[in-house]
């Protein structure tokens, strides 16, 4: 087998290896991406059913640090958190660019065929 070589390596086809994988290839790396699975199945993105929680429409970031740091049984590491409270809801808007259709919620967005986020909250 050749070594394939590449500048950045992305390990995983979930909504953050993918979306990390545009990232460097806007900013012009050579991009690999490789999974242990179809790409798109058994990840955490298609385990989340289409619902993702993000500080908007109404919740504040800091009741999503709370209560993600509660689900998270205080195991969560702070700083990684603090930056989803407060970029989460940016993030996820984003993904319109890339012809996400979604339906924004308080506390999130619902994408694809699944129940809305409005149930959970």
């Amino acid at each position: 087998m050749d070594p394939i070589k590449s500048d950045v390596l992305v390990i995983g086809t979930g909504g953050a290896g993918l979306r990390a994988s545009i990232a460097a290839h806007e900013r012009g790396a050579e991009v690999v991406v490789v999974c242990k699975a179809t790409a798109g199945f058994n990840n955490a993105t298609v385990h989340a059913e289409g619902g993702f929680r993000a500080a908007m429409e109404g919740l504040s970031p800091e009741e999503h640090l709370e209560d993600t740091v509660r689900v998270g049984f205080n195991v969560n590491d702070p700083e990684m958190v603090q930056v989803f409270a407060e970029e989460g809801g940016e993030r996820l808007l984003e993904l319109k660019r890339f012809g996400v259709e979604m339906r924004v919620h308080r506390g999130g967005i619902s994408v694809g065929k699944f129940p809305t986020l409005a149930a959970w909250v």
